[in-house]
Formats: C-alpha cells, structure tokens, sequence
C-alpha cells in the first residue's frame, strides 16, 4: 500500500500515464494475490524503465488564444470483479501553439453501468464536478475570455446530452445519480455561467484514454502517452 501511495503521488504531479496502473492497483489492495504481486512487479519496472520520461507542457500563444479543453472517457465494465467502469479525465489549456497539460484522474465509477453511453455520461458528470466547474474561477482570472470545450468521443452520449432526456436511460438519476437534464442545462451554452460545450472527437485524438484503456500495441502506447503530455526528453 505504502509504495502504491508513493507511485500515485508522483503520478498526479508528473506522471500521468500511470494513473490507470496505480489506481487499478489500489482496487485490488484488500485482495492481494500472487497476480497482483506480478502486476505490481511489471509497474516498477516500468517505472525503472521510464525513469527518464518528463511531463511536458508549452505556451506559445497570446492568452486570448488560449482556452481550457478537458478530455473525458470510460471504458465498459472495466473492473473484473465489480464490472464496473472507469473514468478517465485530462484537462489542457490549448491553442494554436499551446499544449499544456492541468489535471488528470482516472477511478473506478462508485456504480455499475449497463451500457457504454450511460458509463460515459457518469464520467463526463466526474468532470463537470470535480474538475471543469472549479477551473471556470482560474480561468476567468487568467483568460480573457472563456468559451472551454470538452471532448467526449460517444456521439449517443452527446446527443443525449443536446436533447436533455433519453429514454433508454431513464434510470440513470436513481441508479448513477447523473441527471441527463443537469447536463443539458449547464452545457453547450444553456448557462453562462458554465462556459463550456461538448465537442465530438475521434478516439485516435481522445487524450483521456489513456486513462481507461490498457494498451497491447507500443505504438499506440506510445501515441498515447505522448497525447498526455508525457514524453522521452530525447524525441
């Protein structure tokens, strides 16, 4: 436990591909096996491995180019033993020349989801609360102007979010405590106060999959961890 702690700390600071590892980790602390012995080998050594790896972020835009994009995704039944989902979570500031990465999270949903559009909505709500509502005060302080996007890649989910109800979903507000309709008022323009609208992107631009998914292939391993900001100081 104590060296998850330690790995976690320096993940949220400055690591954030190993958010997902640590996390998935820390599930499986109150049933800790002869697996979970490999697993936790396999991450020090990757560790030990990317020793070198820097978290990166630059400017290079006026600030009234610059605006807040937060990336949001969740995976379907991710956990083997609970078969719930995870949330995975990336905030940038971006513009034409900027890339600089704020915040990350990735955590097991407190709920089981039946679908892939309901886990997703339960992770954009995470983002909403805990991340995009109290970043409007900062950037407000610091931006000129304010107008955040975020980036959700499942257009069922962003089309329930535009109409405010889906009948498919009816459940959600008892069984995930996310209302359709709160999305649908304080998105997409609906509440000035909350200056942000929910953008469709390709999962080959989604950043925040790092955050949910496991990846076999180095290539896109390495295409995504790059997208996180976390980069060989050498390439």
């Amino acid at each position: 436990m104590t060296i998850l702690m330690r790995i976690l700390y320096a993940a949220r600071e400055a690591r954030f591909d190993l958010l997902r590892a640590v996390n998935k980790m820390s599930c499986l602390v109150a049933y800790w096996d002869s697996d979970a012995d490999l697993r936790m080998q396999q991450l020090v050594a990757y560790i030990k491995f990317t020793l070198h790896y820097r978290q990166y972020g630059w400017v290079g835009d006026p600030a009234i180019l610059i605006q807040p994009h937060a990336y949001t995704d969740a995976d379907f039944a991710g956990c083997a033993r609970t078969l719930r989902s995870t949330t995975g979570i990336q905030m940038h500031l971006e513009g034409p020349n900027t890339c600089f990465p704020i915040a990350a999270s990735s955590k097991r949903q407190p709920h089981v989801c039946d679908s892939t559009p309901a886990a997703e909505l339960s992770a954009l709500h995470t983002l909403l609360k805990l991340v995009a509502f109290p970043f409007v005060d900062i950037a407000e302080k610091i931006l000129p102007e304010v107008k955040g996007i975020i980036h959700e890649d499942n257009t069922t989910a962003i089309q329930a979010i535009k109409t405010g109800k889906n009948q498919t979903m009816r459940f959600l507000p008892r069984s995930n405590g996310v209302s359709i309709q709160m999305l649908h008022e304080n998105l997409n323009g609906k509440n000035e106060k909350i200056p942000f609208n929910v953008s469709y992107s390709d999962t080959f631009l989604m950043v925040a999959d790092i955050h949910t998914k496991g990846f076999t292939d180095p290539k896109k391993w390495a295409h995504a961890h790059t997208m996180a900001g976390v980069m060989d100081p050498s390439k």
